[in-house]
């Protein structure tokens, strides 16, 4: 078997934090070398998800550190950024073959086309993959695998009604990604007694403005907390609105299909490849973004129309909810770690 190293594991409540503590935990890798950013972006870490004694380096690491990180290695994978322009030309001279897991649009090569290339680019959605393949798979491989859920820790639940809808805020996002700002417009069409929960990370209502929701205050809560265990957002809840306004990898859609919740998404790429009709808003506009990849767009759904859709599963009949459950979970069942860990062992060792 080949040794791995894990490069950059974050330590965050953000969606990277999620990604790499899960995947350490799962692949188990000889070596993790944490990337500790919190000194720059002010969140609260937890070192403690990984081994004791797993190092670290703030914010970019030198050449001697990571060469005796990859001492030893046959494989080292690292998310999004290598934290030193020189990683992958270091990691070649070594004999240690590299992974670059990314999101399109946020991929440093379309900035820098001159900066080192690793020697698998591995994307965990088909957004833009092809692209992707087109633009660099001269310089490297390109691969597309996705991203696994943890279904020991997102308990499925039986899901019968609609009647809770959560939306997940998280942190601030650029051209805000999730869409929070149709959502909250969205509430003030509401026409049905449903109940709402939002999940927060930054303040929503910042103080002096007046927002009318137009909701019955109780059947509102809004949880403005960093929450130490990411699966506490799926105990209750039987709907994830999210209006996600562009972007590949979406982890609280895998994760809240793994307890059972029905997704409410936009009906654009990629997620129309694998949700059901029903799950799907339509979209009104599109507008370009600036981000680091060219040619990106969002969607935006009409705030009464997401009302609508809402209200609509709300009313639904029983047997129609709990089938959009059963397929929630049945797909969550496809990308669980259990499927998707041979796949990752084999792809790993086939480098």
């Amino acid at each position: 078997m080949k040794k791995i190293g894990f490069w950059g594991a974050r330590i965050e409540n953000i969606g990277l934090g999620t990604q790499t503590w899960e995947w350490c935990r799962h692949m188990n890798p000889a070596k993790i070398m944490i990337a500790d950013l919190t000194p720059q972006n002010k969140l609260k870490g937890y070192p403690e998800r990984f081994p004791e004694g797993t190092p670290l380096f703030q914010i970019w690491a030198d050449e001697k550190l990571i060469r005796k990180f990859l001492k030893g290695l046959d494989v080292v994978v690292c998310t999004e950024t290598p934290y030193n322009d020189d990683f992958f030309n270091i990691a070649r001279e070594m004999g240690v073959k590299s992974v670059l897991t990314f999101n399109y649009e946020f991929l440093d090569y379309y900035e820098k086309p001159d900066l080192p290339f690793p020697d698998v680019m591995l994307a965990h959605s088909s957004w833009h993959f092809r692209q992707v393949s087109k633009d660099f798979g001269d310089k490297c491989k390109v691969e597309y695998l996705p991203v696994p859920v943890n279904r020991d820790v997102i308990k499925r639940r039986q899901i019968k009604r609609a009647k809770t809808f959560v939306h997940v805020a998280g942190q601030t996002l650029h051209e805000d990604r999730n869409g929070t700002e149709i959502f909250l417009k969205a509430l003030g069409h509401i026409r049905t007694d449903l109940k709402v929960k939002i999940y927060t990370q930054h303040d929503l209502f910042k103080p002096g403005s007046i927002l009318d929701l137009g909701i019955d205050p109780k059947n509102l809560e809004v949880i403005n907390q960093d929450l130490d265990n990411y699966w506490d957002l799926y105990k209750t809840g039987d709907v994830l609105v999210m209006p996600r306004r562009y972007g590949g990898l979406c982890l609280p859609l895998n994760e809240c299909m793994a307890a059972g919740m029905v997704p409410m998404m936009p009906n654009i790429d990629p997620q129309t490849e694998f949700l059901h009709d029903r799950m799907l808003t339509p979209v009104a506009k599109r507008s370009p973004i600036v981000a680091r990849a060219p040619q990106i767009f969002a969607y935006d759904v009409l705030p009464e129309t997401l009302a609508y859709h809402m209200d609509l599963l709300h009313t639904s009949n029983h047997g129609a909810v709990e089938a959009l459950s059963n397929y929630a979970d049945a797909y969550a069942e496809v990308i669980s770690w259990s499927a998707l860990k041979p796949v990752y062992d084999d792809f790993l060792e086939k480098l």
